[in-house]
């Protein structure tokens, strides 16, 4: 996943939010301009990168994944607008809060693997659509697109991470870890946000 100066190699693995709910807006666009992209990684924020080699890759690490996600509530963001960096053009989630909390907390849980290798002190969570070797080309790649110039606002609905592994030629899915679903509201937790009270709490006397 060549994000933040990073290059893969064969063999590596990533931690990420997958967001197919912006395929239909940019999958197109970076399948022409992000060089992961046909490469088969998907629209993804990243939360980990470079992470465990492939062939680190145990059962115990695939349990441990599990465990640390199931204790990370489900979320939602949108993506309303454009951002760069030197050399890549991105969407910026909003809110980005619990994207930062995420990266923290899975970065402390693994902290041999620092985001990007710790090529950044603090990592900006975004969604890649482009990289260009001369940044000045973004702006022209950008106006080019009209799809990615629109207005319309992608919502997404975070219900699991993913670990991707880079093998041969192509990145891939290669376990996915649900988060921790927001239980459902009963009949009395409802009239409690509404303000009710419950006929068995009234005064008699």
């Amino acid at each position: 996943m060549r994000e933040r100066g990073a290059v893969p190699g064969t063999g590596t693995s990533a931690l990420v939010i997958e967001v197919p709910q912006a395929e239909e807006l940019v999958g197109a666009f970076r399948q022409k301009y992000d060089p992961v992209a046909p490469l088969g990684m998907p629209a993804h924020v990243t939360v980990l990168f470079p992470f465990v080699d492939v062939d680190g890759i145990s059962e115990e690490l695939l349990t441990g994944l599990w465990e640390h996600f199931s204790m990370i509530p489900q979320f939602t963001f949108a993506l309303p607008r454009l951002g760069q960096f030197s050399d890549v053009l991105f969407l910026v989630p909003d809110p980005r809060e619990p994207l930062d909390h995420l990266i923290d907390v899975t970065h402390e849980r693994y902290p041999e693997y620092p985001p990007y290798g710790g090529t950044v002190e603090k990592p900006d969570p975004h969604l890649t659509i482009a990289h260009a070797e001369d940044p000045a080309e973004l702006p022209r790649i950008c106006t080019a697109d009209e799809a990615v110039m629109s207005e319309e606002l992608v919502e997404v609905e975070v219900r699991e991470a993913a670990l991707m592994t880079h093998e041969g030629e192509k990145w891939r899915r290669r376990q996915v870890f649900p988060l921790l679903e927001a239980p459902q509201p009963t009949g009395d937790m409802l009239r409690m946000s509404e303000g009710g009270e419950d006929e068995d709490g009234d005064d008699d006397g």
